[in-house]
């Protein structure tokens, strides 16, 4: 049997309090949750390649250098009074971070959700109007900015 993990009923959601571990982020209260999203994107750290030429022998050597933890593009319905563009709209505003969540699906046999916590930055909101036959979208690009967190889920 397949362990692959639908899309359908991941939820994501914000807050404008900022955690560090595992358990500051469990332990927020204030999550908004963003209805309605179309596409969540992806999301994980790069690190970034040095390369550099040796004269002796005429090799490219590479190294490794630092890490970005990426850049995740969001796609939701717009909606002026949903708790999370509000949040996200501030924290754009006053480039404020946030305190990100992101709930898998709940698989058969698991009694929680796989849940990603990170950091980020707000680089950009847009609001897409398309043509007549799309909806009004807020489109949110994040910088992450701290290591994504996995609180695996439990049987």
């Amino acid at each position: 049997m397949s362990k692959g993990t639908s899309v359908a009923g991941t939820c994501f959601s914000v807050s404008p309090t900022m955690a560090e571990t595992l358990t500051d982020y469990k332990a927020l209260s204030d999550w908004a949750v963003a209805d309605e999203a179309k596409s969540y994107g992806d999301f994980g750290a790069q690190t970034q390649v040095i390369k550099f030429d040796t004269v002796c022998d005429g090799v490219t050597n590479k190294r490794m250098g630092a890490a970005d933890y990426g850049t995740q593009t969001i796609e939701l319905l717009f909606d002026s009074d949903n708790p999370a563009q509000e949040i996200i709209a501030v924290a754009a505003e006053n480039r404020a971070p946030l305190s990100c969540r992101f709930a898998l699906p709940l698989v058969p046999g698991n009694s929680t959700r796989d849940m990603f916590y990170y950091r980020a930055y707000v680089q950009q909101v847009k609001v897409s109007t398309g043509s007549a036959n799309d909806t009004v979208d807020y489109i949110v690009t994040l910088e992450i900015d701290s290591a994504v967190l996995l609180d695996k889920a439990t049987a």
